[in-house]
């Protein structure tokens, strides 16, 4: 888990918040649909990224604490559903960006 925390991190500071910031005027108008698609991205994204930060600092402190995985279990569930929906999401973004454009 910790590894997918960190590969997380890495490509939202190495490759989607420089690409959202080289996107200028993306913000212009919010009820373009892209624009909408992107902002919830963008929230979404940090909303499991703070899960997933705060499930392994709390796994992290308890480390060995077996007790800790099961009292945090629907935190994990919770966050596993809303990460692949969070990926789907970014692949729309993909292809609303690279492939309709």
């Amino acid at each position: 888990m910790g590894l997918a925390v960190v590969l997380h991190t890495v490509s939202i500071f190495v490759v989607m918040v420089p690409s959202l910031l080289a996107s200028g005027g993306l913000f212009g108008d919010l009820l373009n649909r892209l624009a909408l698609v992107v902002l919830s991205h963008a929230v979404l994204g940090s909303f499991v990224e703070v899960l997933g930060l705060y499930l392994l600092s709390v796994l992290a402190l308890n480390r060995g604490v077996t007790k800790a995985c099961f009292r945090n279990k629907v935190i994990m569930r919770v966050t596993l559903v809303l990460w692949v929906v969070e990926l789907i999401v970014g692949v729309y973004v993909y292809f609303l960006l690279y492939t309709f454009g």
